[in-house]
């Protein structure tokens, strides 16, 4: 709030702002209307937003009258001045007079506020930190309330989200008059970082979705085992669609320059795995048709058909990795890193844990 606040009283700063790195878990702490952490923030609203929110500046936030309205619910608790802690009256009396609002829309119109502000801001990176997720199930696509993107043509170009973020997806889609959710037509670059909790999933059908309207994305970095945390429909429906990476990958396949892809340090032990990820291929099949693609990092496991467990000696070079690198690669590939696990040991019943690899590069 106190970032909002300095964005409109001074307006030279807004160009400053290139890139917004949110941790959500200390945002959503100032601003989460529920709990007593919900008193404290509609205080701290009041105390830093509170007093302009019915002067002319905030004619220049899209979502204005939304302050104004949160603003005119809590003016029945001032009083005599002090605000009330009661905060289960003061949610109940809010949400009366602003249906719209949920439990932590407040950080939500913040946030888009900021970004409406900077209009050369090109980079967001949202964090939700540790295991929180909103109520309701993980799989749910269509709780979200608003865009932090509220313009079709975004300055925003690079996205990062980590596993809660994407899960939440908090105004990050645009609506579109089908009311499918896309991810915004303007970026380039999109990092999705893993669950290390491993406490939910996402259907690959619901990624490929999302993803329909990355028309420009050039960069797809799935990092600390995000791969692994999407699952075929068929896991949880035998009749879904079938989606696999190498479908999603190939509607990529026009723009995408560069893929990496960076597990955690466990993987499946049988065959299971590259079928509930890849299909019947059992590995990246589609890579000789992304014509574009010039940088690719993955594991060795992931472009072969077999075991993901395979054993070369430390003195093969990239030439020599490639011997072993059953997948079919596009002409435009200019560099490869290929991380070649050595050495496993039993983790649990499903899966091994990685306990050496290596990186081999090949320049083409």
């Amino acid at each position: 709030m106190t970032l909002l606040r300095s964005l409109l009283f001074y307006p030279h700063n807004r160009s400053l702002v290139r890139c917004l790195a949110v941790f959500r878990k200390d945002f959503l702490e100032d601003t989460r209307l529920c709990g007593p952490v919900g008193a404290d923030a509609l205080d701290v609203f009041m105390n830093i937003l509170g007093g302009s929110v019915f002067t002319p500046i905030f004619d220049e936030l899209q979502d204005g009258g939304f302050f104004r309205g949160v603003m005119t619910a809590l003016q029945v608790w001032l009083g005599d001045g002090c605000f009330s802690h009661d905060y289960q009256s003061t949610w109940i009396s809010v949400v009366e007079r602003l249906p719209q609002l949920s439990h932590d829309a407040l950080g939500d119109y913040v946030l888009r506020g900021i970004v409406q502000l900077c209009p050369l801001l090109r980079d967001i990176q949202l964090s939700y930190g540790g295991s929180f997720c909103r109520g309701g199930s993980h799989n749910d696509l269509d709780r979200i309330h608003l865009s932090i993107l509220p313009d079709p043509f975004s300055s925003v170009t690079s996205l990062t989200l980590d596993w809660e973020a994407f899960h939440n997806e908090k105004g990050l889609v645009v609506h579109r008059d089908d009311d499918k959710e896309w991810c915004h037509s303007s970026i380039e670059r999109l990092t999705l970082l893993g669950n290390p909790h491993n406490d939910g999933s996402l259907k690959l059908t619901n990624l490929w979705r999302w993803l329909r309207g990355s028309v420009r994305l050039r960069e797809l970095r799935l990092m600390r085992g995000c791969d692994e945390d999407v699952w075929r429909d068929e896991v949880y429906d035998p009749e879904g669609c079938g989606i696999d990476w190498n479908d999603l990958l190939l509607s990529l396949k026009d723009n995408l320059e560069v893929l990496v892809i960076e597990g955690t340090n466990l993987i499946m032990d049988d065959n299971f795995d590259a079928v509930w990820r890849f299909g019947s291929p059992k590995m990246f099949s589609c890579l000789h048709e992304l014509k574009r693609l010039s940088y690719l990092k993955t594991f060795l496991h992931t472009l072969r058909d077999d075991c993901p467990e395979i054993n070369i000696p430390r003195t093969w070079d990239g030439p020599g990795v490639l011997e072993l690198v059953q997948a079919k690669l596009p002409p435009s590939l200019k560099r490869m890193d290929v991380v070649v696990v050595e050495e496993t040991v039993y983790f649990d019943s499903y899966y091994c844990k990685i306990e050496r690899s290596r990186t081999v590069r090949v320049e083409f």
